[in-house]
């Protein structure tokens, strides 16, 4: 029978949530601000040396490179070095290094989406990722199963769904459940394939969405299942 003194003992956990190859990504982003400083001083150097405007404008275009990478740079070395202090109650990683996502819309209390930021103007040529953490939920194997089948109808902004798998798995040791599908983009009819992974925890559960373009599929799996391990519950 447990003391007085041990039910009220404090009971204290890891709260490290930083994402995998943390720190090789951090020394990444550290290497290419020294490349882009680089640049920028030799741009700006030689335009004034031999009176080249574009050379000097593209020179300060680089130092706007710069600063936005010193920022991720500095955010990764302080995650990193606040990672086990314990005055942070949820941790200084929470969504990890977001694998080069960016959190695009948050939707007050109901869920948060991230996109991969466009390398040209085509919408939707990038792969998004939604999160949404909901209380309740299913108890059982048998109802996990179509309460995935059901959350997955319910994701907007896709039409044609063709189911290609759809299996219990486990995340971060915990049960989950995950469904992957072709579809087709509904605002411009463009092959995509959809991820959905339902995390479940005690009278709540995640349901995180994956939706990228089918030709490039296979490079942002990875990077996708890299947001899924990143987010935990509190």
């Amino acid at each position: 029978m447990s003391s007085d003194s041990d039910i009220f003992e404090p009971r204290f956990h890891q709260h490290v949530f930083l994402g995998e190859g943390h720190e090789q990504s951090e020394r990444k982003a550290w290497a290419m601000i020294w490349l882009c400083g680089a640049m920028m001083c030799v741009e700006i150097i030689g335009g004034l040396l031999f009176g080249s405007i574009a050379l000097v404008a593209d020179g300060l275009h680089m130092s706007t490179h710069a600063g936005a990478l010193l920022l991720a740079a500095l955010a990764y070395t302080y995650a990193r070095r606040h990672a086990e202090n314990a005055s942070f109650t949820f941790g200084t990683g929470k969504f990890g290094d977001l694998a080069g996502f960016k959190v695009a819309k948050v939707i007050p209390g109901r869920a948060l989406i991230l996109v991969d930021p466009p390398k040209d103007p085509r919408p939707y040529d990038n792969a998004r990722f939604i999160v949404a953490a909901i209380p309740g939920g299913p108890t059982t194997d048998e109802e996990r199963a179509n309460f995935a089948r059901f959350s997955f109808n319910s994701i907007p902004g896709i039409k044609d769904i063709h189911l290609t798998m759809s299996e219990p798995i486990r995340i971060e040791s915990q049960k989950g459940f995950e469904t992957v599908a072709q579809a087709k983009e509904a605002n411009t009819g463009e092959d995509v394939v959809v991820v959905q992974w339902l995390r479940f925890s005690g009278g709540q559960f995640l349901q995180m969405v994956g939706i990228s373009r089918a030709d490039i599929w296979g490079t942002e799996l990875s990077r996708l299942r890299s947001m899924r391990d990143s987010v935990a519950f509190k």
